[in-house]
C-alpha cells in the first residue's frame, strides 16, 4: 500500500477519526504496528497481512462511529482482536 506519507500526522486519543481524504495517513502511521499485532495474533504473515486488510476495511467503514474514549491504536488494535477471535474456530 502507497500513501503520501510527508501528510501523516498525529493524533491524540481527543481527536476524532479522520474523515476520507486523511484515513491515508492513518494508514501510513499505523500498519506496521498493526501488522505485528496482527503478526503475533495468527502466527503467520500471510493470516497477518490479510488480518490488518480486514481491520483497515472495518475502521474505515467505522470510521464514523469511532469515540474519543482510546486512542486510535487502542480502537484499531480491538478490531484486529474481535475479528481474529471470530475467524479462529475453537478447539
Amino acid at each position: 500500500y502507497r500513501s503520501n506519507l510527508g501528510a501523516a500526522r498525529r493524533y491524540t486519543p481527543c481527536e476524532t477519526m479522520p474523515k476520507h481524504d486523511e484515513f491515508d495517513a492513518l494508514v501510513a502511521r499505523h500498519t506496521p504496528a498493526l501488522l505485528a499485532f496482527a503478526r503475533r495474533l495468527t502466527g503467520n504473515r500471510s493470516d497477518a497481512e490479510d488480518l490488518t486488510q480486514e481491520t483497515w476495511l472495518a475502521a474505515y467503514a467505522a470510521r464514523g462511529r469511532f469515540q474519543r474514549r482510546s486512542a486510535v491504536t487502542t480502537w484499531l488494535m480491538g478490531i484486529a482482536w474481535r475479528r481474529c477471535r471470530s475467524t479462529t474456530p475453537t478447539p
